[in-house]
């Protein structure tokens, strides 16, 4: 975004406005942040308990890492 406001292709003022607006497609992007967090906290540990056959403490636990460590690589080298 910094790149399109320096070279004029947005207006970066009005972009962070229409951003914080609530709109349609503010409201299904968060839709689809709250699908995503609350399939892979479910699925990802039910995957981790039935591949490794390990009671639902460890595999939460497992899971839950896995994903916090899946977060941050992805940050990393996706900015």
């Amino acid at each position: 975004m910094s790149f399109c406001s320096a070279v004029g292709i947005i207006d970066a003022r009005q972009h962070e406005i229409d951003m914080n607006s609530p709109t349609i497609f503010r409201t299904l992007l968060w839709t689809a942040y709250a699908i995503y967090f609350i399939a892979f906290f479910i699925l990802f540990p039910l995957t981790v308990r039935v591949v490794h056959g390990l009671k639902w403490g460890r595999s939460v636990a497992i899971g839950l890492s896995g994903f916090v460590l899946f977060q941050l690589v992805f940050l990393v080298f996706n900015r």
